[in-house]
């Protein structure tokens, strides 16, 4: 089967710069971890990567109500 990481040849090279550049155009989504910079991570990197991008996000975002709630909502 396919491996669970990512695998550095170049035909995964192309094939990533390509999901990167549709990723582009996509606003309000975030891409953190393995998915998003097509290499190998521990978990606790992507951890840190995903409270990092959170916290920047959460500054981004307009202090309504709304956004209060489902930042505040239980997972």
């Amino acid at each position: 089967g396919d491996p669970y990481y990512p695998v550095p040849r170049s035909e995964n090279e192309a094939l990533y710069k390509q999901y990167e550049a549709l990723a582009a155009n996509c606003p309000n989504v975030w891409f953190v971890g393995r998915l998003a910079t097509y290499r190998y991570y521990n978990m606790d990197q992507v951890v840190g990567q995903a409270l990092a991008t959170f916290a920047r996000i959460h500054k981004e975002l307009p202090a309504t109500r709304d956004s209060q709630t489902a930042i505040a909502a239980p997972a």
